[in-house]
């Protein structure tokens, strides 16, 4: 094996060592000398595009292929895929053409290409997603397409017209599932998330060159838990009729864009055709690849020997979405590929990346690599022991606002969790506070429709005259008050000189029963705030009236349901909360109605940044504060977790993934970072006592304890 981990003193940087692969051919050869001379130039005075470079990304750039670059956080891995890419472009006089290089975001991809072109004014055409990269194949070899029987101008299916192709598809089966008591709406929901784990997998219920059915009657709802409770004939035969529709009308899904290609090639005569051109295929974050992405990767790279893999097995956290620990390990040990380490983080204080360091190298399944700081240790790393969650929002917020003050940019300070909907109390703190945030990659707690729905019947209760509350809950829950019944009263209001459609209603004769009670709970809230009623008497009277809970499992069945039933409850504390600084109802919810409506139309990204773990994946962050790291939630299980099989090499396990989540998180931080562990968690409409987590245990001398009274 030939890891080029250190670099001998009495050795040429440049020059890479021969191993397994072979005798280096001419060209590499001529390349390696090349750079040894540049790197003599640089002596002088004459201008070294690579000078800037490390040791360590030096050899990695110079890699021979193929090639797999182990990068820890905050080493330059974008840099050294660049400069991979100049050099094979100026030394190696190799055409952008011939160089397929792709990542896994858009954000990542656009930093990348953008870069790129400062650097040599130009840049691959494929450069990009796998996705975008995939319709670019697609068009410009449509033997890809057409070897299935697909037309070549192929069209992409858009959400709003996948979801009519479903409708077509359940049609047969509506009677069946409405007599297991399944609502259409959750039947589409469970069909989409089952298609597309299974095509994410390779798995189809047709034929395609080189890849036969493998979703059968018998097998679709074991092949994957999405389709819930799914009768097996239905899923099957809705999937087989959504897919033969797809093929008939020659359009694509997300999910075909991979795997067509990839089918396609298994063919030698198809792949040779389309991978001659290919002289190098660079992967970033390869250790996130699906087994179809990856097996495209190594068809455009002549089965491997051009491929250039970058990425950190440490930061695998996509084992759910088909991310393989198991190829990743492989990759690493293989004797024919060439082995090069980046260890030296540049974006972290010392003491984080000690920490991150410390944390991560307690996993077996991973690299001999050692992460090291070039930066100095200059700030402590505290670990703040709140109450509950209610103290933990107000301390961070606290903080948070204090560094504003003094000068920080909001875009520089990160608010990390490890789901969604913990940070709510922290929202709402921001918000009492006037501090501009918002989500990356995640859904705002605000937009969230069942927020918005509750909130309008509170704004209407204080005031009659908002025709856009009473337009947004005039029909929910379902009372049939269609498109037509809002338009008949819109006439009544106009002709009868009603001052709000509220008013026009309520002053019908011969209201239904259904719109007597809309009044009734309506008048009643306003009753109940004006007399000051406590938000916790108000919130139960309106959720009992609307019967939610219930309305809500019927919408979107019982487990996510409670998620957004749960939701509801949180805004509930978030609006108690609010009540603490405003005088009364009136000023609480005209401030908060006006946050959510501000929130939607500000453009400015220069807020403080909220994110999961995954959603914060690859950004950095001068200030970062990691809340909710207790044990349940980081680690993040149900019960004991999945203990370590030593039988089986490089098995993923729960924890050891929650472990490389929790490094995410802390690498992330360039200059502080604050870890928040409350005693008491307020989660799921309960308050339950809790333990810091476990991943900073044995670590008590790298941070400091900050207990709060």
């Amino acid at each position: 094996m030939n890891q080029q981990h250190k670099t001998s003193p009495q050795t040429s940087t440049y020059l890479p060592t021969v191993n397994a692969v072979g005798t280096m051919d001419t060209l590499e050869l001529r390349s390696a000398k090349r750079m040894e001379q540049i790197h003599q130039e640089s002596q002088g005075n004459e201008y070294n595009p690579f000078s800037g470079l490390s040791l360590a990304q030096l050899n990695a750039v110079n890699a021979a292929s193929p090639a797999v670059v182990l990068a820890a956080a905050g080493t330059g891995k974008t840099t050294t895929i660049l400069y991979r890419i100049l050099k094979a472009n100026t030394i190696d006089q190799m055409s952008l053409d011939a160089i397929f290089m792709t990542t896994f975001s858009k954000k990542a991809a656009t930093e990348m290409t953008t870069r790129l072109s400062k650097l040599m004014n130009s840049v691959p055409k494929y450069a990009g997603t796998f996705h975008r990269n995939s319709i670019q194949l697609i068009k410009q070899y449509p033997v890809l397409l057409e070897v299935h029987g697909y037309d070549s101008n192929f069209e992409m299916l858009d959400a709003t017209d996948r979801d009519h192709l479903l409708d077509e598809a359940l049609k047969p089966h509506l009677k069946h599932l409405k007599s297991l008591d399944i609502k259409k709406v959750h039947a589409k929901k469970w069909m989409r998330e089952g298609i597309d784990a299974l095509k994410g997998k390779g798995k189809y219920p047709i034929d395609f060159h080189y890849a036969p059915a493998s979703v059968f009657e018998h097998n679709v709802c074991e092949l994957t838990k999405k389709f819930q409770d799914m009768p097996a004939d239905v899923a099957y035969q809705t999937f087989l009729s959504y897919q033969t529709e797809l093929k008939r009308m020659s359009m694509l899904d997300f999910n075909d864009v991979i795997a067509l290609p990839v089918f396609a090639m298994r063919d030698e005569l198809i792949k040779n055709r389309v991978n001659k051109n290919f002289k190098l295929v660079i992967v970033d974050e390869f250790q996130d690849c699906s087994s179809l992405q990856f097996e495209l990767a190594e068809q455009l790279s002549h089965d491997g020997k051009y491929l250039y893999l970058v990425g950190d097995e440490d930061q695998l956290i996509y084992g759910w979405r088909d991310a393989d620990l198991e190829k990743v390990m492989q990759t690493y040990t293989d004797p024919n590929i060439n082995q090069y380490f980046l260890e030296e983080n540049y974006r972290s204080d010392a003491n984080i990346v000690r920490l991150g360091s410390a944390i991560i190298t307690q996993n077996t399944m991973r690299s001999k690599k050692v992460m090291r700081a070039t930066k100095p240790a200059i700030n402590e790393i505290v670990n703040v022991i709140p109450y509950d969650t209610k103290q933990e929002a107000e301390f961070v917020v606290k903080w948070i606002k204090k560094m504003i003050d003094g000068g920080v940019k909001p875009s520089e300070i990160a608010i990390i969790t490890r789901n969604n909907d913990y940070p709510t109390i922290i929202e709402a703190e921001l918000l009492k506070q006037k501090i501009d945030y918002n989500f990356v990659k995640a859904f705002n707690f605000f937009e969230y429709k069942e927020i918005k729905d509750v909130v309008s019947y509170l704004i209407l209760a204080l005031n009659y005259n908002n025709d856009l509350a009473f337009r947004r809950v005039f029909n929910y829950p379902k009372r049939k008050n269609g498109p037509g019944a809002l338009n008949k009263l819109e006439a009544h209001a106009h002709h009868n000189g009603r001052s709000s459609l509220f008013e026009a209603l309520r002053t019908q004769n011969n209201l239904n029963k259904a719109n007597v009670e809309f009044v009734t709970i309506i008048m009643t809230l306003s009753k109940m705030m004006s007399e000051e009623k406590t938000v916790k008497q108000v919130m139960k009277y309106l959720m009992s009236s609307l019967n939610i809970e219930f309305v809500l499992h019927e919408e979107h069945a019982i487990l996510e349901g409670d998620i957004r039933f749960e939701r509801i409850k949180k805004l509930s504390m978030i609006i108690d909360m609010m009540m603490e600084e405003y005088e009364d109802y009136r000023e609480t919810l005209f401030a908060l109605n006006d946050e959510m409506i501000n929130m939607k139309k500000e453009t400015n990204e220069n807020k403080v940044q909220i994110s999961t773990i995954h959603g914060v994946k690859g950004l950095e962050f001068e200030k970062v504060f990691l809340i909710g790291a207790v044990n349940g939630m980081m680690p993040s299980f149900q019960g004991a977790p999945n203990a370590i099989d030593k039988h089986q090499e490089f098995k993923n396990t729960d924890i050891e993934e929650e472990r490389r989540l929790f490094y995410v998180a802390v690498t992330r931080a360039k200059k502080h970072l604050v870890i928040s562990s409350p005693k008491y968690v307020h989660r799921y409409g309960s308050v339950s006592e809790s333990e810091r987590t476990m991943f900073l245990d044995g670590l008590e001398d790298m941070y400091v304890v900050k207990q709060l009274l």
